[in-house]
């Protein structure tokens, strides 16, 4: 009978309001779920949260960290997972014979099971708050586009020009355009890459 350990993890909340420290990003980076293991109606929910969370929004004006938007998900939402591991013995190329513990993130299945009680899946709450949460969100984003400072900056400049103040907009405006592609391809490139040195069975040595 193998030796497995497991457990069910879940962040609350209450994280997200300061900070998030690099210990934390580091311990993310190891044990972590992946969206990979969302069921579908979260997964699709996910998607969208990803694209109205007000928290990405401005971090991503600040500063990028990889797997942020699932940091942020799993905690505003406090969705739990599995973590476990199991030893294995195997043997090197050498002969030698190592231990080794396997590790897995798991989804929390019970979510998407039905409750007889209720007569609706046992996460139906959840989706429901994360539905809500992207409405909310949408709505307010569309009060109206957020001036920043960076913006207040350049329309001031612009302001005391005795040039063509319509083309100086327009000049500005197409090498934002060229700082932001170049950016997203930044992005996907750095985003890439840590997706292909991060899998979601992890084997270490003990």
């Amino acid at each position: 009978m193998p030796l497995i350990k497991s457990f069910t993890i879940i962040m609350r909340d209450i994280i997200i309001h300061e900070p998030i420290p690099n210990w934390f990003l580091n311990w993310w980076s190891y044990h972590s779920p992946t969206t990979k293991i969302l069921p579908d109606p979260f997964l699709k929910l996910y998607k969208e949260w990803v694209k109205v969370s007000p928290d990405l929004n401005e971090l991503y004006h600040t500063d990028h960290i990889c797997y942020i938007e699932q940091i942020y998900f799993f905690i505003e939402f406090s969705i739990s997972w599995i973590y476990k591991w199991t030893p294995e013995v195997v043997f090197t190329k050498e002969q030698i014979l190592c231990l080794y513990r396997t590790f897995l993130n798991n989804s929390w299945d019970k979510l998407m099971n039905k409750d007889p009680n209720k007569k609706s899946i046992y996460g139906q709450e959840l989706l429901d708050l994360i539905e809500k949460r992207i409405q909310e969100y949408c709505i307010t984003s569309q009060k109206g586009i957020i001036v920043d400072s960076s913006v207040r900056h350049i329309a001031r400049k612009i302001s005391i020009q005795d040039k063509n103040k319509e083309e100086m907009i327009k000049n500005y405006l197409e090498e934002v355009k060229k700082n932001v592609l170049l950016n997203i391809t930044q992005y996907e490139k750095s985003d890439t890459s840590m997706r292909s040195e991060t899998s979601d069975d992890i084997t270490e040595d003990i």
